[in-house]
Order: structure tokens, then sequence, then C-alpha cells
């Protein structure tokens, strides 16, 4: 019992759910209706072996099961968010009061290099959305009420169609900070176009995008032109070009920097560790256990059609990988 309840918890911790660039995965059955109370398991089916499934066969189905707990329960992960959206706001205040401030590396560098005021920019934030701005916990939760969870780009579109995600703890209050100082609002996220009016109407029903702004243009979607692809350094340049960014919030190092085709674990960690001083002054990250770049580093960018095989590639990673290493701190 003890080994598989391991078992369990390592791979509950390690797969993956929604997100804002998901890994493409074999069909999975329509999401169950929403249901008031309680989320009771699917009735027990016959394991392959002719005999009942048992509560830990239900619970090793559900790998996403313990980071979805800990978002919608724990007082940890609010108190994490909270406390990245008021360190944000201090940082737009003190980046207000320094015109050469710039939370984009070559913006920066170009208002350095000036030698007089040169033009001036209005400010602007930039924000991911998806468990950056809007919680999308409770997909997870219809999905592993229902069947073993597995991710389809058709029920994740469905997911945004119905606007029914809510904001991360933090939010609301800090655009309404930026809004106050006169700090634009820039959301770039990976949705595509097809979910653009849902998703403004999810983010209109909490004040986080102003009824003012029907065109929607606060909001910068995958595939909105053709050039802006999943990579969204494109769009943060888009933005760079009217506003100096103040503060880049996400909670996926795509949503800071482009880390490259097909980056290994190191990699990543070698190329956010680069902008060391930008952590936590100018880029701000929220926690996101259920997926995300990492989840496809550690797969090898592989994506089998069978399940057992994800599992399998995730639980290599704890064999190839080591702790974290002090000596790659800055």
């Amino acid at each position: 019992m003890l080994v598989l309840r391991t078992f369990v918890l390592a791979t509950v911790v390690l797969f993956s759910a929604t997100g804002c660039e998901r890994a493409p995965v074999v069909p999975a059955k329509p999401l169950p209706p929403v249901t008031a109370g309680p989320v009771k398991p699917p009735a027990m089916e016959q394991s392959p072996e002719g005999s009942p499934a048992t509560d830990s066969d239900f619970l090793q189905g559900h790998e996403d099961l313990d980071a979805t707990v800990w978002m919608r329960t724990s007082a940890e992960y609010r108190i994490l968010a909270v406390d990245t959206y008021q360190r944000a706001l201090a940082a737009v205040k003190e980046g207000m009061a320094d015109p050469k401030w710039s939370a984009l590396p070559a913006q920066s560098d170009q208002l350095q290099a000036q030698t007089d005021s040169g033009e001036t920019l209005e400010p602007a934030v930039i924000l991911d959305v998806d468990e950056t701005v809007l919680d999308n916990s409770q997909y997870q939760v219809e999905c592993i009420s229902g069947e073993p969870f597995q991710f389809s780009g058709e029920q994740w579109t469905a997911w945004c169609l119905r606007s029914d995600a809510v904001p991360v703890p933090g939010v609301v209050d800090f655009i309404q900070g930026c809004r106050d100082r006169g700090v634009a609002i820039r959301y770039v996220t990976n949705r595509d176009s097809e979910v653009r009016a849902a998703t403004l109407e999810n983010l209109r029903k909490f004040g986080l995008v102003p009824d003012a702004d029907s065109a929607g243009q606060e909001l910068l979607c995958k595939k909105d032109r053709p050039e802006w692809g999943s990579d969204k350094t494109t769009r943060r340049e888009f933005v760079a070009s009217q506003f100096r960014v103040l503060a880049l919030v996400g909670d996926d190092l795509n949503d800071f920097i482009f880390t490259g085709d097909k980056a290994t674990p190191d990699e990543r960690t070698a190329a956010a560790m680069a902008y060391h001083a930008n952590w936590g002054t100018r880029w701000f990250l929220l926690p996101n256990a259920n997926y995300g770049g990492w989840e496809k580093s550690v797969q090898q960018y592989r994506f089998p059609a069978e399940r057992k095989d994800f599992l399998k590639l995730k639980l290599e990673s704890l064999k190839t990988t080591s702790p974290n290493d002090p000596s790659t701190f800055p």
C-alpha cells in the first residue's frame, strides 16, 4: 500500500491538464455536466483482469488530482497568488517613477542608451490569461469527476466558450491598481482566436476588461494576426511598440522568454536564470503545477497515444534529473 501511495503521489504531481498551450493527445470523451454538490467518482468498472476496480485504480487514473486540490483548497496557493500580485503592483509604482524602467530587456536597453528623455511611451503591463488571470480549476474538477483525465482540444474549447472561469486571487486588485494609476493592461494569451469573444466575456464578468473596450484591444490571442504564434515574443514586441512595459505576469516561462524549440529541463532552467535579476522585480511568476512548458519538456516533447506511455515518460524523468542544485542558482 505504501509503494502504491508513493506511486500515485508522484504521478499526480507530474501529470498535466489544461493550459495555455496544451499537449496534443488522443480525443477524450465529452465533459460531464456540471452538478452541484461533492465530486463523485465514476461507477466501478471491471479491471483488465476482470476483477472489480478499486479506489486505488480510480485515483491512479487522475494524475492531476493533487495539483487541482492544492490550487482550489490550500491557503498556500492563495497566499502565493496574492503575494505575487502585491509585489507586482509595488514594481509598477516603482517603474512609473523611473522613465528608463522596462520589463522587456530589449526595450530596457534602448531606454538606458538614450541620452535624453526621448519619446515618452505610456506605461502598460502584460499578463498571461490562463492560471495567471483566470482560474480554470473547475474544468479540471469536471474532468476528474467524469473520466480519468485526458486533455483534448475539443473539450478545452468547449470550456472556454462557457466563460465560467473565475479570477486568480489578487488579480482583480492588481488590475484596478494599475488602472487607477493610468497603466494600460494587455493580456497575451495562447487561447485561439475562436474563443476570443468568450474570453472577453469571461474577463468582463469580473471587471478585468472594461465595457468601454468593445473591440477587445486589451486581449491579444494566438493567431489574431498570422505572425502571432505560440511563441509570445512577437506580441510582446507589438505591445512594446506602443507602451513602456513595466511588468510581466505569467505562470510559464513562455510568458516571459522564448526558450527555443524542445528545450530540456536543464536548458529551460539555464534560460530562466540568465534573467535572474528580473524575477520578482519586473517579472512575476504564479504557481502552476497542473501543466505548462515544464511538462512537455520532461516528456521530451513526445505525445504517445496511450496514457500509460505518458506516465512512463514522466516517471523516467525522475531517474534522469537531479533535485535543484544550489550551484545553479545565481
